[in-house]
């Protein structure tokens, strides 16, 4: 696989269009979810503290039939690590954030081994096909993964793969030490992947608990296992009780999520591009790549975006996210056209014709930051960003395309 992608839009987008973008991503995403009364009256809580339940941001809630697939899937082989999708709804009651998972997909990777796990494209493929087939009523709202005998935690690989492929604000992860018999869930908290306290068992008809694990305190990995080999500390163990009430922190700044996950991206997709990749760093190489195809083309299928030519890509901010103004966004991406004099990053509001130079430079850049977008000045409303490979008339070359991106800043 590669990082490019080719779009086929070259008349941009459809008039009206750019009335259409909307929030993508933090408080308007989740507001947008259905409102739905959680079934919590025999739900049994695995967690910690005090508290009898969350009381805000992000509340889990297990289903028999998920808890059943994925437990089977984790002790099928001890010797490597194993994975899966997590299947289900995310919705809204009282102010607080629900997700069930009803199901899960085991994963077959060709990928994986004692101290690794990784979603390939053949990987997506076969999610895509089970989930078409068997659960086309379910919306991916997450993922897990086992360390067998390692304990449980989220590795810097693990928030990689997160950042890039979970990026909703109520996708969650779950990692299982199906040797130790322990189990801890990630989620995003204030733009930041971070352990949840807790989560909701919902039991099969006996009213009885049958979670195979201990949820147990855990924390989340700059490192990598190896990188860490051999320091692995002992976590606490939680209580598990019946619920009255709810209590987690509030998910906030979740726009600085989309710049971090693609800091990350690029990061992988430069040591692509510069270094001899080791078969891990590769594995992750492919997962961000992958990701970054589907976005932009998602973005090009919108038509808010047109991005043809592979040595110029506009990565983040993501085509259609809305910006808020005020703000400085970090323009990333890739700038790396044959035969360049100079890169030239623009901004103009959708509605007029001229363009307000944010940066230009001379060097190569395979992945990292193309300009620094103050929007103090810029009123709301929606707004093209171009990247052009300009010759020494400062003309586009003309064997590059630009590629063109439009954005929403809002109050």
């Amino acid at each position: 696989m590669t990082s490019t992608s080719t779009f086929s839009n070259p008349a941009g987008p459809a008039p009206g269009r750019e009335a259409e973008i909307q929030v993508k991503t933090g408080q308007a995403e989740l507001d947008s979810l259905p409102v739905r009364l959680p079934p919590l009256a025999q739900a049994i809580w695995h967690g910690s503290g005090d508290a009898e339940a969350p009381a805000a941001g992000l509340a889990i809630l297990l289903h028999p039939d998920a808890l059943a697939q994925i437990n089977d899937h984790s002790v099928s082989n001890l010797l490597v690590e194993l994975g899966g999708i997590l299947l289900g709804h995310a919705y809204r009651h009282n102010d607080k954030t629900f997700v069930e998972v009803k199901a899960a997909i085991p994963v077959v990777t060709a990928d994986h081994g004692p101290i690794h796990f990784t979603f390939t494209a053949d990987a997506w493929a076969q999610i895509h096909r089970d989930r078409a087939t068997h659960y086309p009523g379910l919306d991916i709202v997450g993922w897990f993964h086992t360390h067998p005998d390692l304990g449980v935690f989220y590795s810097g690989d693990d928030v990689v793969v997160h950042s890039v492929a979970f990026v909703m604000p109520w996708h969650v992860g779950l990692v299982i030490d199906p040797v130790r018999k322990t189990a801890a869930w990630f989620g995003w908290q204030a733009g930041e992947i971070a352990p949840v306290d807790g989560f909701y068992e919902l039991p099969a008809g006996t009213g009885e608990s049958s979670l195979p694990w201990r949820m147990v305190r855990t924390e989340v990995w700059l490192d990598s296992y190896e990188e860490r080999y051999g320091g692995e500390t002992r976590p606490g163990v939680y209580t598990s009780r019946r619920p009255t009430s709810a209590a987690l922190p509030p998910i906030s700044g979740w726009l600085g999520l989309w710049a971090g996950g693609f800091a990350l991206l690029l990061v992988l997709i430069l040591f692509a591009g510069q270094v001899r990749l080791s078969n891990r760093a590769q594995a992750l190489h492919a997962v961000a790549s992958n990701l970054v195809g589907e976005r932009l083309a998602a973005g090009a299928a919108a038509g808010l975006a047109y991005c043809p030519d592979p040595n110029l890509l506009i990565l983040s901010p993501l085509a259609g996210q809305n910006l808020t103004t005020g703000s400085e966004v970090q323009v990333l991406g890739q700038a790396t056209a044959p035969g360049w004099q100079t890169y030239r990053v623009e901004a103009r509001p959708i509605e007029q014709e001229t363009s307000v130079l944010l940066n230009t430079f001379r060097l190569d850049t395979p992945a990292g930051v193309l300009a620094t977008w103050d929007t103090t000045t810029y009123p709301a409303g929606v707004y093209e960003l171009r990247l052009t490979a300009t010759n020494g008339q400062n003309l586009p070359l003309p064997n590059t395309t630009p590629c063109t991106i439009q954005v929403q800043l809002v109050p």
